[in-house]
């Protein structure tokens, strides 16, 4: 969680308030305080929670603090933005982050996706778009497992129901090997969504996996025995 919280920080000093709320600019005051009280209570929850340390309530306080000097300057009044605005930067990095998916270019295509998350914090499909790319980008070397885990993760605790969301999700946990997880997560998909393209292929690698793994625990077990 501290490392979470820590990454967090980085993001979002000097970020604009909007990206800080996670929404888009808006003169609608109730959706700004919706906003304020929906990331203040996300934050809060963290910073009044006795099982984690003093050094993670104090940075929990403190990205509540931020979130509120964000409401406070999206409530000033400001000129009409350009109409070549954030919601359309956004869609285009999408877009981009997508094309380059297509044909396999990861690096450009977590750059697309990242732009669009870093606009949006509160999209599901842009964290786990984001995820899939960083897990598919070997030229982030070892990290790219533990960054695309904790993407997809936080994608999850946005929107269980995303399909391919979840699919991503029990992929890297399978390579994680966290294989009861990743069997619980897409034998769920597969009765909700079953015809979800790839998700017969995953749950035989995951189910492939964990028979493997009890031939190996039953072979140690008998040469420990010997």
């Amino acid at each position: 969680m501290l490392k979470r919280l820590r990454k967090e920080t980085a993001r979002l000093e000097g970020a604009s308030p909007w990206t800080v709320l996670g929404i888009p600019p808006t003169e609608d005051a109730d959706a700004i305080a919706q906003a304020e009280k929906r990331m203040k209570h996300r934050y809060g929850r963290i910073a009044r929670d006795d099982r984690f340390s003093d050094a993670i309530a104090d940075m929990a306080r403190a990205l509540v603090n931020r979130v509120g000097l964000a409401a406070e300057e999206a409530r000033k009044p400001r000129p009409p933005p350009p109409a070549d605005g954030p919601e359309s930067n956004e869609a285009r990095a999408f877009e981009a982050g997508l094309a380059a998916m297509r044909v396999g270019d990861w690096p450009r295509a977590v750059r697309g996706f990242r732009t669009a998350h870093n606009t949006r914090i509160d999209v599901p499909q842009y964290m786990a778009h984001l995820g899939w790319a960083l897990f598919n980008d070997t030229s982030r070397g070892d990290a790219r497992l533990q960054e695309a885990l904790e993407v997809l993760e936080l994608a999850d605790s946005w929107d269980d129901t995303l399909a391919d969301g979840q699919l991503w999700l029990g992929l890297v946990e399978l390579a994680s090997e966290e294989l009861e997880r990743a069997h619980a997560r897409l034998k769920r998909l597969k009765a909700r969504a079953p015809d979800h393209p790839g998700v017969d292929d995953a749950l035989q690698k995951v189910e492939t996996a964990l028979d493997e793994a009890v031939e190996m625990e039953s072979f140690e077990d008998e040469e420990g025995g010997a």
